[in-house]
């Protein structure tokens, strides 16, 4: 997963990992390469974006690796390896993840993650994965109605079309003739490629999640 929710949860569990997986690198060092990665020119700048964010609108970022390796060989690490940085982010024990992944007919693990995203007032976005083909869905009735925003009636036409032909764009190449089915509110698409079902699920929930911070406004 190459999108990441700025959660104090998820950053304190990257960073711990980290420390586990780069012994040899200090501490603080690990933490202005995370930060870097994360977008922040420093551990400190990302704690202000952290701070100045309300609960429930955490920002949400990508990771770049480029930039994670650069910043650890600036700090006299060159050479080493630094791959692990997304093994941790992708961890199925991330605390707070954007979007989870599921064995086909795993039940449990699906109404689990329904209730979490419910919890934490998140798009229910989820990838459900065969033997080679795997099914990206999407759902917005984990929201509340009062932060449904822009994912039904008429403003959501336009979104509902970026779905579609990012979806159009993006699996052109899969060899399993995908089908795009639903709308901005729910919705899936059965038989991806399953690093173009990762990388429409980023780009899905980060949509998605940008449509559902600002509450509906009632007409007067």
């Amino acid at each position: 997963m190459a999108v990441f929710r700025l959660t104090a949860g998820n950053l304190a569990f990257v960073k711990s990992e980290l420390r586990i997986l780069y012994p040899t690198i200090k501490s603080s060092h690990l933490t202005e390469a995370l930060a870097a990665a994360l977008g922040s020119q420093t551990h400190a700048a990302l704690r202000v974006l952290m701070a100045r964010s309300a609960p429930g609108a955490e920002p949400l970022t990508r990771i770049d690796t480029t930039l994670w390796r650069e910043r650890l060989t600036d700090l006299g690490y060159g050479g080493a390896d630094f791959d692990g940085l997304m093994q941790v982010v992708g961890s199925s024990a991330l605390p707070g993840p954007c979007w989870r992944a599921f064995a086909r007919g795993d039940l449990d693990g699906i109404n689990a993650w329904f209730y979490y995203c419910r919890s934490q007032n998140l798009p229910y976005v989820f990838i459900t994965k065969a033997r080679k083909y795997v099914d990206l869905n999407w759902d917005c009735i984990s929201v509340e109605p009062s932060h449904e925003g822009r994912v039904r009636g008429p403003q959501a036409r336009p979104v509902a079309q970026w779905l579609f032909r990012t979806f159009q764009a993006r699996a052109k190449h899969d060899t399993g003739r995908p089908m795009f089915e639903g709308n901005t509110f729910v919705g899936s698409i059965e038989k991806l490629l399953p690093d173009t079902a990762a990388d429409l699920a980023d780009a899905y929930f980060t949509r998605l999640y940008d449509l559902t911070r600002e509450p509906t406004r009632k007409a007067a």
